[in-house]
C-alpha cells in the first residue's frame, strides 16, 4: 500500500479517486481499518477529556465557585482544568490543541 494513505498523509486530492481506484480490495480494507481505528482512538481520548471537564464543572458548582474570571484565561474552570492537565496526558494534549 502506498505510504501516502497510511503514513505521510495525502495532499493531492485532485487525483485521490484515481489513486483509491488503483488500490486492491485488501489494501482498501486495511486503509479503512486504520481510519476507523484512528477515529476510535480520538473519540476515546475526547471522551476522557469530556469526563474530566464535566467533573470539574460539577466540583466548582458544588463549591459555589464561579466558572469565569475577568478574562478568558483566568477563570476558576480554566485554572482547574490546567491543574488537572498535570494528571492527565490526554487532557493536556487536548488543551494544547484547543
Amino acid at each position: 500500500m502506498e505510504d501516502a494513505f497510511s503514513v505521510s498523509g495525502f495532499s493531492n486530492w485532485k487525483n485521490a479517486t484515481h489513486k483509491l481506484a488503483e488500490l486492491s480490495y485488501k489494501q482498501k480494507a486495511t486503509l479503512l481499518r486504520k481510519m476507523f481505528s484512528q477515529t476510535s482512538t480520538e473519540q476515546m481520548k475526547a471522551s476522557i477529556c469530556l469526563e474530566k471537564i464535566v467533573a470539574s464543572i460539577g466540583f466548582l458548582a458544588k463549591q459555589g465557585h464561579s466558572f469565569r474570571g475577568h478574562d478568558s484565561d483566568s477563570g476558576n474552570l480554566f485554572e482547574l482544568i490546567n491543574l488537572r492537565c498535570e494528571d492527565s496526558l490526554e487532557l493536556k494534549q487536548w488543551m494544547a490543541i484547543n
